[in-house]
């Protein structure tokens, strides 16, 4: 776990719901994550899950563990016989993350039961849109005669823009042939949000969103960074990317992607930019190296193939930080993020990020809260023309103000604290 910073303290991280009392240690705590596996993957010999939602959820975990009783239910949970309690299957168009394929109306009584006879004293959802997480709230939604204030009261985080995302999988499954609006979707979000106690966001671009969905119960969660893994370049450690033939034969600086690779992450913004555009407006051409897996990871490695364009697959995070670390500049096109964990990531490598400020509609995105011009990177207008010139002024910015400012801005601890006050204790009847 990270040396934690006692700072921690971005201005717009500022506002708090004081008027909540910190959960009291020793509590039962319920955590539900769609998205985490606590290292069974790579255990039984499969690629790792690498996402965000992973990422904060087994960050905060083991956290929380040190002064709660903490209940981790995610898809790949065992009993005490080391027997898996859910069966999955890969997601449609995304093979590499597996969901909950179990009978829902099993797995809602089988939840409901959970609630009933364990009885957490609080309970924290972090995918209200995945199977599990769904599943859970309608459980608590049902089980209001089993507590005394009549409702069994839950956290939600907001961490997928699901109406862009529904959107994008509907016109990728009819190949265009239906183009529905995001804005079809807010009735749904609504539906899923409103009953949550709290609901945590990371951005004052998110918060505002949801409040124009008429979501009004939110706090504004910081995020923090595990500084002992993601760090400036160690004394005579080796440039991992020297032992690689076309880092040998073209001793370039490295754009560098990492995350999933889907269409959903408009990667191909960053594909699209080619060697000449790069030496005409920055100087210099680029190796771009891309790091992680997904759904479209096979067809923009055909389609994309160069000599300085390189698919380096799945990482594990120690692995990766390194490579990252030794990178120039990390290019993060997605405009769909409602935060954008990897923007701190590679801020605390050293690394400054440069990434949209806006989608292509002109409406603002989570992460453009998270890049700050000139300090951790430059968030720019949609487009490859733009990119190209944060690439350019990206590479003016010294790596060590980037450290500084991701060190001195995000806190796991102060994370934590904001979680804490957001969870409301429940009392059960006996």
């Amino acid at each position: 776990m990270s040396k934690e910073n006692s700072a921690g303290g971005n201005l717009y991280f500022e506002k708090r719901a004081e008027q909540n009392e910190r959960l009291s240690v020793g509590s039962k705590i319920l955590v539900v994550s769609d998205s985490s596996d606590e290292g069974w993957l790579a255990e039984h010999g499969k690629e790792p899950l690498m996402n965000g939602v992973k990422s904060f959820t087994e960050t905060i975990v083991p956290m929380l563990k040190i002064n709660y009783e903490v209940d981790f239910l995610h898809p790949f949970v065992v009993d005490k016989h080391e027997q898996r309690i859910f069966t999955t299957t890969p997601l449609p168009m995304y093979p590499q993350l597996e969901i909950v394929a179990d009978n829902p109306f099993e797995t809602y009584r089988k939840l409901r039961k959970k609630l009933k006879h364990d009885q957490p004293d609080a309970l924290f959802i972090a995918t209200a849109e995945g199977v599990l997480g769904f599943l859970t709230m309608m459980a608590s939604n049902s089980l209001g005669d089993e507590v005394k204030n009549g409702k069994v009261k839950y956290t939600l985080s907001y961490t997928t823009n699901l109406d862009q995302y529904a959107a994008q999988c509907i016109q990728e499954y009819t190949s265009g042939f239906l183009k529905p609006n995001p804005d079809f979707f807010q009735p749904f979000i609504r539906l899923a949000y409103q009953q949550a106690e709290h609901i945590l966001v990371t951005t004052p671009t998110m918060q505002q969103k949801l409040n124009s969905f008429g979501i009004h119960n939110t706090t504004l969660w910081p995020r923090g960074i595990d500084t002992d893994l993601f760090h400036s370049k160690e004394k005579e450690e080796e440039n991992p990317f020297k032992q690689f033939d076309w880092m040998k034969k073209d001793l370039l600086p490295i754009l560098i992607y990492f995350g999933r690779i889907s269409n959903q992450k408009n990667i191909e913004d960053f594909l699209r930019i080619t060697q000449e555009e790069l030496s005409s407006v920055c100087g210099t051409k680029f190796h771009k190296v891309l790091i992680g897996n997904g759904p479209d990871k096979e067809q923009l490695q055909t389609l994309y193939a160069d000599p300085h364009t390189h698919f380096l697959g799945a990482m594990e995070r120690n692995m990766l930080a390194i490579y990252l670390r030794w990178s120039d500049i990390f290019v993060f096109p997605s405009v769909t993020d409602t935060f954008g964990n990897v923007i701190l990531e590679a801020g605390a490598s050293g690394v400054p990020t440069v990434g949209y400020k806006e989608d292509a509609n002109g409406i603002s995105i989570g992460s453009q809260d998270v890049i700050k011009n000139g300090i951790n990177g430059y968030k720019v207008p949609y487009g490859i023309g733009n990119l190209l010139i944060g690439i350019k002024q990206a590479r003016r910015i010294d790596p060590y103000q980037c450290i500084d400012h991701v060190r001195n801005t995000y806190s796991w601890n102060t994370a934590i604290d904001t979680l804490l006050r957001n969870m409301s204790k429940n009392k059960w009847k006996k």
